[in-house]
C-alpha cells in the first residue's frame, strides 16, 4: 500500500473496456476537432507528422516524438471533452479493428481499411504475442527504441500494424489522416511505459535534443516520466459509489465483478480521504468473505492538529496550524483478486478499528479498482 497526496493522474485505458458512452464521447471529441477552425485542429496535427516524419521515424526520436505528440494531440480534444483520455488498442489482444473505428455511417473514426482477404493475399500480419514478449527484454534503448538511422524493435512492430491497418495508415507520413494511428500509437507508448518500469535508466544518449514541431518546451528529457506528465495505463476501471460519500465503522464500499481476463496488478485506490472526527488511526480492508484483512490504511495526516496538540510543540509557532490536504491512497489487492474468476463477483469491505462512533467518520472523493 501507499499513500500520496499529488494530483492524479489521467487514465488512458484499454480500448476493449470502454463503455458505449465512453466510446461516444470519444467519437464526439474527435468529429469536433475535425471541423473546428482553430489552428491546432485535426488536419494541423496530421500536417505536423507529415512535415517531420523523415527526422523522427528510425532514430531515437521515435518513441519520444510520438509520446509528446499525441499528448498534444490528447489535450486537443480535451478541449471538447475535458474529461477525455486516449485509450490504446491493444492489438495483441483484440487483432482485429476495434469496432468504435469500423464504418457506422458518419462515423468521425472511420477510415477505409484493408479487408481480411486483401492481408491474406499480401501476408500483412499484426506482432505476435511472442514476438512482443522477446522485444520487452532488450537490455538497452538502442535496441528496443532506435538509433541515428536505426529503427529499434519496437518501430519495427509498429510498422507491421501500420501495414497491417491500411491504406491510410500504410503511407507513414500522412498515417495519423487514419483516426485509429492515435489509438495505435497509444498502446506503442504504452510498451514503451512498460519497459521503462523494468529498465530504468535506459534512455536515449542525448536528451536535451528539442522536439522539433511541437511545443517549444519539449525535449527528450521531458517525456521520459509519464506520471510527470500526467497519465498512467491501466487496463480497466471500476468506479464505486459510496453511500453518503463517507465511511461508517463498517462499511461495504461495492463489488468487483468480471476482472479482466489477465491483469498485472490489481489496486483499491481511495481518493481525497479526509476524517470527519479525531482519533482515527487505520482502516482495514476485507476482500469477500474473508475475516483476514487484506489490508491496513494509515490514516497519518489525515486529522489535522486540534489545540490541544500546542502542548507537544518543541517549538513557538508562527502561524496558524496548518490544514492537511485530503490523502489519496493506493491499496495493492493484486494476490485476493487473481483468485476470482472472470465472472466472479466479490465485495470489497472497509473497517475503522479502534473507535465505536457512529455515522460517517471518513470522507472520500472518489473509489475505484484499477487492474492494469
Amino acid at each position: 500500500m501507499n499513500t500520496d497526496r499529488t494530483r492524479l493522474l489521467r487514465q488512458r485505458r484499454n480500448l476493449a473496456s470502454l463503455s458505449q458512452r465512453d466510446v461516444a464521447d470519444l467519437k464526439d471529441a474527435f468529429g469536433r476537432l475535425k471541423g473546428s477552425t482553430a489552428e491546432r485542429n485535426y488536419s494541423f496535427f496530421a500536417s505536423v507528422h507529415f512535415v517531420h516524419t523523415t527526422n523522427v521515424h528510425e532514430s531515437e526520436l521515435f518513441l519520444p516524438w510520438h509520446r509528446a505528440f499525441i499528448q498534444e494531440f490528447e489535450d486537443a480534444l480535451r478541449v471538447f471533452k475535458p474529461g477525455l483520455t486516449l485509450p490504446y488498442w491493444d492489438w495483441i489482444g483484440q487483432p482485429s479493428i476495434p469496432s468504435a473505428f469500423a464504418s457506422n455511417g458518419s462515423n468521425p473514426l472511420y477510415a477505409e481499411r484493408y479487408t481480411e482477404v486483401f492481408r491474406k493475399r499480401n501476408n500483412l500480419e499484426l506482432p505476435t504475442r511472442t514476438s512482443i514478449k522477446q522485444l520487452m527484454t532488450d537490455t538497452n534503448f538502442f535496441l528496443f527504441g532506435g538509433g541515428i538511422g536505426n529503427a529499434g524493435d519496437l518501430e519495427c512492430a509498429h510498422n507491421m500494424v501500420h501495414l497491417w491497418v491500411g491504406p491510410v495508415m500504410s503511407q507513414i507520413a500522412s498515417s495519423p489522416c487514419d483516426p485509429i494511428f492515435w489509438v495505435h500509437h497509444a498502446n506503442v507508448d504504452r510498451l514503451w511505459a512498460a519497459w521503462q518500469s523494468t529498465h530504468p535508466g535506459a534512455n536515449p544518449f542525448n536528451l536535451c535534443l528539442p522536439l522539433e514541431g511541437l511545443k517549444p518546451e519539449w525535449t527528450v528529457q521531458g517525456t521520459l516520466d509519464i506520471n510527470h506528465l500526467g497519465y498512467e495505463y491501466v487496463e480497466s476501471v471500476q468506479t464505486m459509489e459510496l453511500k453518503d460519500g463517507g465511511f461508517e465503522r463498517s462499511t461495504v464500499l461495492g463489488s468487483v465483478m468480471s476482472p479482466p481476463t489477465s491483469f498485472s496488478r490489481a489496486e483499491l485506490r481511495i481518493q481525497g480521504l479526509k476524517a470527519m472526527t479525531q482519533g482515527l488511526n487505520y482502516i482495514d480492508v476485507f476482500v469477500g468473505r474473508e475475516t483476514k484483512r487484506a489490508a491496513r490504511v494509515a490514516l497519518y495526516g489525515v486529522n489535522s492538529m486540534t489545540g490541544d496538540s500546542s502542548g507537544h510543540l518543541c517549538f513557538t509557532p508562527m502561524e496558524p496550524m496548518p490544514t492537511m490536504r485530503p490523502m489519496n491512497a493506493r491499496i495493492d489487492l493484486t494476490a485476493a483478486l487473481k483468485c476470482i474468476g472472470r465472472d466472479a463477483i466479490v465485495k470489497l469491505r472497509v473497517e475503522i478499528p479502534g473507535t465505536s462512533k457512529a455515522g460517517v467518520l471518513l470522507k472520500a472523493q472518489q473509489i475505484s479498482v484499477v487492474f492494469t
